[in-house]
């Protein structure tokens, strides 16, 4: 098994949250490759025919509907990949205490841009580090077996809208 872990800092909030996900080594190894594949894909614009019919749309044709070669590639071969390695992943999310992310791993700490008369919301009431993370890990599952939701599914509705944003620029004619 393969853990991969990272560190979500808020500087406005002073929050922060360890994030750890769990997976073998080769579903880890298949995405790391096919993520350093799908980055360094040739961007090929489309061409403009033939058109085609697609439900709920205006006909359309390739280079508006998908873009160019590595839009394309993305959604048909690195998404699918994605999710199938993210089945086979678990993943946890710590709070932890952000003065000591800071001390220890300032790196992670990235200052927050905004303008001087826009005002940060107050921190929310500060908790034992444990009675977090209890607080945290239960209304988590709980939400999952309310909802019936799996992380998968969610992630899969969040690489939807992803894929949705990049058609949109492509089919605003935006750079890459």
């Amino acid at each position: 098994m393969v853990k991969r872990w990272s560190i979500g800092a808020n500087d406005i909030y002073r929050d922060a949250s360890l994030h750890i996900q769990e997976m073998p080594m080769w579903a880890f190894l298949l995405d790391e490759v096919v993520g350093r594949i799908c980055g360094e894909f040739p961007a090929i614009l489309l061409p403009t025919w033939p058109q085609f019919e697609v439900e709920g749309e205006e006909s359309t044709n390739p280079k508006e509907w998908f873009g160019d070669t590595r839009q394309m590639f993305h959604a048909f071969v690195c998404t699918p990949i994605w999710e199938f390695c993210e089945s086979k992943s678990a993943h946890k999310t710590l709070r932890v205490d952000y003065d000591e992310v800071e001390r220890e791993a300032p790196e992670h700490i990235v200052p927050t841009d905004y303008d001087d008369e826009d005002e940060p919301a107050e921190p929310p009431e500060e908790a034992s580090l444990r009675e977090r993370i209890q607080g945290k890990l239960k209304d988590l599952e709980e939400g999952r077996r309310r909802a019936g939701e799996s992380l998968l599914q969610y992630r899969r509705e969040a690489m939807k809208e992803y894929n949705d944003y990049l058609k949109n620029r492509a089919l605003k004619g935006s750079p890459g």
